[in-house]
């Protein structure tokens, strides 16, 4: 997802300070470094058309799925245990032989901007202020040979260096994985389930007297090993060999992200909350079916909440994070802070959502199984809201909390109070000028946690859900107090604002006859028809 707004002044003063920095503008993909939230194999990361890429220190592994699957699981979503179809990846690793597995392997051509993971409830699994990259190069894949890899509009491209002396004889390369390998008109056919893959026919070049001099190159193939046969060149100038490895026309485009949320700073910068529908690291070469880690989805890949801040014209991401467990978890809302500290407010099915060590609820309390139409995602166990609050750079979760009862929480599913795209995950998080936290959406739980004498409404109103309003401390640790609001029908909270003196509105949809309404109401009766606006207004102590 990308946001687009104005701010020529704080761009030109950014852009100086990213140039003193040496950080480059964003490139078409991002090789993202390994900070504990993956295997230990692996080093970078990046997601491009079609797939995904995971260097390892003697070889790198590309997970291709078919993108075309993804998307039409999304758009024609079907209920748990409809005939939901299944993505088809195909991994394939191209092993450097000559390098090693422990070989050193580095980021160059740094990007702007930072990723964090918060991924389950194992801290030791996170990972946090990783650094991105255009480039990644392994210094030796054979005696004084080094390899460059780069991504391009159709796939990836790598260069072998060569320095002056270095045998070309020594590059040996093996694919694993694919299904047949041949050569076909002087290029590599490497057969997939997902159909070919090609790797062009190599360039090869040395640069004499500030001239790129052509140095004719082909492959050769023996018994699956990968070789390269070259014309004359000078042994003691440096030589280029110049692959391309072409993919994505096969299978369609990069890893969904579907806006559910934006905010923004004191300072103009732009913060996006979205459902990532991203990859797993494959733990099988080959073709193989996947559900992956972003939880159960429906007919493909699970979600996790992605956010990221960019710069004030929408350029330039700053950082961004991944937040979730093991089920699907989708952003409602989010708030940012005097502080840049961002609050966010969600709905999760995962029962290892990350919390923090003071958090006011650390258990998953579930409910019944739920898979909204359309969205590609699927509750089986039932849902929780949850509210966490991460540090002004994305790195560190300073809180985080379920917030439920024994039902699901967070979903709208009243007939009447569901018109466009993702109305079944509607709500908002504000902070009042203590930086207390306020959320609102609704609830099916008959038992929502509550403080016992300070809820203007603390019984559930009936139908199939009540909104709800409740507030914590900043930490997230202590929950002041919270409301019902709904009659004996279906109601929803949408979303609020904070008067200066502390006063909270609120707004939503009823389709209650007997919404509960103060004295002198605008209105005071159901209008009819499927479902009719609400607004209300309470003291900061939630007293009407």
């Amino acid at each position: 997802m990308i946001v687009h707004t104005g701010g020529l002044r704080s761009t030109l003063l950014l852009g100086g300070v990213l140039l003193a920095l040496g950080v480059r503008p964003q490139a078409s993909a991002r090789f993202v470094e390994n900070k504990g939230q993956w295997p230990g194999q692996v080093r970078y990361m990046a997601e491009v058309s079609g797939a995904a890429v995971w260097c390892e220190g003697d070889g790198l592994l590309v997970d291709r799925y078919d993108a075309t699957e993804v998307h039409q699981a999304h758009a024609h979503a079907r209920p748990v245990g409809a005939g939901r179809p299944v993505i088809r990846h195909h991994a394939m690793r191209l092993r450097f032989l000559g390098a090693s597995v422990n070989g050193p392997v580095h980021g160059a051509q740094r990007l702007i901007g930072t990723h964090n993971y918060f991924l389950g409830s194992d801290p030791t699994k996170w990972g946090s202020n990783a650094l991105a990259f255009g480039i990644v190069e392994w210094s030796e894949v054979a005696p004084g040979v080094r390899l460059r890899l780069t991504t391009t509009a159709n796939g990836l491209k790598y260069d072998l260096h060569l320095a002056p002396g270095a045998d070309p004889g020594a590059i040996l390369l093996r694919y694993e994985g694919v299904d047949r390998i041949s050569l076909r008109d002087d290029h590599l056919l490497l057969e997939t389930s997902l159909g070919p893959v090609v790797e062009r026919i190599p360039l090869a070049y040395q640069e004499r007297n500030g001239k790129r001099v052509p140095v004719a190159c082909t492959y050769t193939l023996t018994n699956g090993v990968i070789g390269f046969r070259l014309g004359r060149f000078d042994p003691a100038i440096e030589l280029v060999i110049d692959p391309t490895l072409e993919f994505s026309t096969y299978s369609g485009s990069t890893t969904d992200n579907f806006g559910y949320s934006a905010s923004f700073d004191e300072q103009g910068f732009l913060y996006s909350g979205s459902s990532s529908f991203g990859s797993g690291y494959p733990t099988t070469i080959g073709a193989y079916q996947e559900t992956w880690n972003g939880g159960d989805g429906q007919g493909g890949p699970g979600t996790d909440i992605a956010i990221s801040k960019y710069d004030t014209t929408g350029t330039f991401m700053l950082w961004s994070t991944m937040l979730g467990g093991q089920g699907d978890d989708l952003p409602t809302a989010f708030e940012v802070n005097a502080n840049n500290e961002v609050y966010v407010l969600g709905t999760t099915g995962s029962p290892d959502f990350p919390t923090s060590g003071s958090a006011y609820d650390a258990t998953f309390g579930g409910g019944a199984t739920f898979s909204p139409v359309g969205i590609g995602v699927s509750y089986p166990n039932g849902s929780d809201m949850v509210v966490a609050r991460l540090s002004n750079d994305g790195s560190q979760l300073l809180g985080s909390t379920y917030l439920g009862g024994s039902l699901n929480d967070g979903h709208n599913s009243g007939v009447g109070l569901r018109y466009n795209y993702a109305d079944e995950m509607r709500g908002e998080v504000l902070l009042d000028a203590e930086e207390r936290c306020i959320v609102l959406s609704c609830t099916q739980s008959a038992d929502f946690p509550d403080e016992p004498g300070r809820s203007p409404q603390p019984a559930f109103g009936g139908g199939s859900h009540d909104g709800f309003v409740a507030r914590f401390d900043a930490a997230l640790s202590t929950l002041q107090w919270s409301t019902y609001v709904g009659g004996s029908g279906p109601d929803a909270a949408f979303g609020g604002e904070i008067f200066a003196n502390g006063d909270l509105v609120i707004c939503g949809g009823t389709a209650s006859t007997n919404l509960p309404v103060t004295p002198g109401a605008y209105q005071s009766l159901f209008q009819g028809g499927e479902a009719d606006a609400f607004a209300a207004r309470s003291t900061p102590r939630g007293t009407p």
